[in-house]
Parts: structure tokens; C-alpha cells; sequence
């Protein structure tokens, strides 16, 4: 099963685009055919394309900034490994340092060597890199694998600084590209969110976690639960003068997980709870897309069997509630359905 999310920032689309040019670059490069070599070079040239806009690498460094500000503000936290954070802190320190240092836009050096950018000006024309247009690449083309295999990382040398920043910002950010979570893992992704978050709004945010033991080796979709956690902040004790409290359980309840997220925040309206899942009306609201995703993964993941149900009382508490098959497992396990 692929589920795709379309993210809504066009930074984050620039970024995700890069990094798939890069994946497929530095598989190129490894392999031995010339053929391989030539679409290695055109994936060169269209990352250069896509770097070139004038805000990215401000952009990157500002998030890269913005990331490392957020991980110093969790040193001396007992909940946070502090040897783990030193390390992420250090990776974003070398990725920083050396994106900065670099001079121009990314992959500026390419552009001095006229014989690529003869390659370049042509590769998007229907047979432009015919032998008899460029006898020299493919003279090139011909050449032993071995030094077509060393030009090409020389050459690619200067982009290393933005992959490895995309690729420590986007691992920091999303994760390993596993499709699955078990359960005690999820909360402990959703555990830091809260960290962060209790930073931000201090004694107005309170939160308990209560987890029965047996259920933390079910499997869950990954980030599942941070979406629902960050409806009950924003939509119930944000706008709640003297705040609230989020409160999360997980228990077995026959054969079925259980799990509840609730906050005793402002609350919602009959009408609001009764669109809150609704697809057409989702469309609008930021908070029901969000809610409309989560129910849409766990319906993917699981098939009919998963329910997600929503209760509340205008002025008292909103509470949804997961209850959903078992589905036991590692955190490297994937479970998929056709």
C-alpha cells in the first residue's frame, strides 16, 4: 500500500524534489553504464535548475537554524537523550557550516566548464547529444567506466552540501520513509511534540499519557497521532483563556486497540462534530483536513474494521477515540493491504 500527501508548502515541494533528483542522481553515478552516466548528467543539470532559485539556500539555512534553536531548547531535559542530541546537534552544525561557506548558487563551479554546459544547452533537445553534435561526449561516453565514474563525483562534489543538508533536514522532519510505527514509538514521537509545545505555551499546557503496557508493540501508520494531538492544542486549549490539559490512553479492550486523545478545551458545537469528518467540508477547514487524512490512513491501513469517532461538549472537553484492530510488530515492520 503507498498512501500519498500532498504537502501544501511550495518550500517543502522544492525540497522534496530535490531530494528525489538526488536519490536518483547518486544512483546513476554508482551504476556502470554510459547510458546510466548520460541520464546521471541530465539529473545533474536538473537539480542545478531547481537550485537556482534565488531564495533556497537562504531558505535551507534558515530552517536548518530553526531546527538547531529547537533542538538546544530540549538540552537537560530528562525525558530527551541527551548523547542522541548531541549528535543530531553536531549534523546540523557541519550541514550549516558547510552550506554557508559555499560560495554562489549551488553547483556555480559546473558552470565554468564550458564542455558540460555545451552537454547541458543541448540534453533537453530530442537527440541533441548525437555523436555527430557532441563528438566529444561521446567520446566521453565511451570512456572506461572508471573514469566516467570519477568525473562524475568530481563534478558532483559541489552539490553534496545541499543533499546532505535536504537530506538531515528532511530525516529530522519526516523519518527513516517506514510506512509503520508500533505504538510506543508513535508516543514518543508525540511525547516530544508536546515537549516543544509546553515550551511555547508554558503552565497553559498541560498533558498525561497513560499507556497500557500491552499495547505498545501494536502497529500503527506513522504520525498518526501527532495530528490529532495538535487539533486538541490549537482548536482547544490555545483559544481557552486559562488553558487545559491533553490527555492520551491506549488499552485493550477484547480484541481491539483503544485509543483516546482528549482535551478539556472549549469544546466543539452539534454542528462541528457532526461535519468533523466530513469529506466535502474538509475542504475549508485546516482542522478537518487534518482529521479527514488521519480517519483516511487508518481506513487504508486496516480496512472497515478501524473506527474513529468523535465526542464533545461545547465549553467542557472534546475527546476522539481509535478503536481499531491488533496488529502486532516491530517498528521496521510494514504492514500493507491491497
Amino acid at each position: 500500500m503507498i498512501l500519498y500527501e500532498y504537502p501544501f508548502n511550495e518550500r517543502l515541494r522544492t525540497y522534496l524534489r530535490l531530494e528525489q533528483l538526488f536519490r536518483r542522481l547518486f544512483e546513476l553515478v554508482s551504476r556502470e553504464s554510459s547510458i546510466d552516466h548520460h541520464f546521471a548528467l541530465a539529473t545533474m543539470f536538473e537539480i542545478m535548475d531547481v537550485a537556482s532559485r534565488a531564495d533556497l539556500k537562504s531558505d535551507l539555512l534558515r530552517d536548518l537554524d530553526r531546527n538547531k534553536s529547537m533542538f538546544e531548547n530540549l538540552r537537560d531535559n530528562p525525558a530527551i537523550a541527551q548523547d542522541m542530541l548531541d549528535h543530531i546537534i553536531q549534523q546540523l552544525n557541519q550541514c550549516y557550516s558547510a552550506l554557508h561557506t559555499q560560495t554562489g548558487k549551488t553547483g556555480q563551479p559546473l558552470t565554468e566548464i564550458d564542455w558540460l554546459m555545451s552537454i547541458r544547452s543541448r540534453i533537453s533537445i530530442p537527440g541533441g547529444t548525437s555523436s555527430f553534435d557532441l563528438p566529444a561526449y561521446h567520446r566521453w561516453q565511451n570512456c572506461p567506466a572508471e573514469q566516467r565514474h570519477a568525473d562524475l563525483q568530481q563534478w558532483t562534489q559541489c552539490l553534496r552540501p545541499l543533499a546532505d543538508a535536504l537530506a538531515l533536514l528532511l530525516r529530522s522532519s519526516i523519518g527513516d520513509g517506514s510506512d509503520t510505527n508500533t505504538l510506543k514509538k508513535e508516543i514518543a514521537h508525540v511525547r516530544s511534540y508536546l515537549t516543544i509545545q509546553k515550551m511555547r505555551y508554558n503552565e497553559k499546557l498541560r498533558y498525561e499519557i497513560d499507556l497500557d503496557p500491552q499495547t505498545e508493540d501494536c502497529l500503527l501508520p506513522k504520525l498518526i497521532l501527532q495530528p490529532l494531538v495538535e487539533n486538541a492544542i490549537y482548536h482547544g486549549i490555545k483559544v481557552k483563556q486559562q488553558g487545559g490539559t491533553v490527555r492520551i490512553e491506549s488499552l485493550l479492550e477484547e480484541d481491539r486497540l483503544l485509543i483516546t486523545v482528549e482535551d478539556d478545551g472549549v469544546g466543539m458545537t452539534p454542528e462541528q462534530l457532526e461535519t468533523i469528518l466530513d469529506k466535502k467540508e474538509s475542504d475549508a477547514e485546516s482542522t478537518k483536513i487534518g482529521v479527514y487524512n488521519v480517519n483516511e490512513r487508518l481506513q487504508l491501513f486496516f480496512g472497515p474494521d478501524a473506527v474513529m469517532k468523535y465526542y464533545s461538549t461545547p465549553g467542557v472537553r472534546t475527546m476522539v477515540m481509535l478503536v481499531l484492530p491488533i496488529v502486532r510488530g516491530k517498528e521496521e515492520d510494514s504492514h500493507a493491504e491491497d
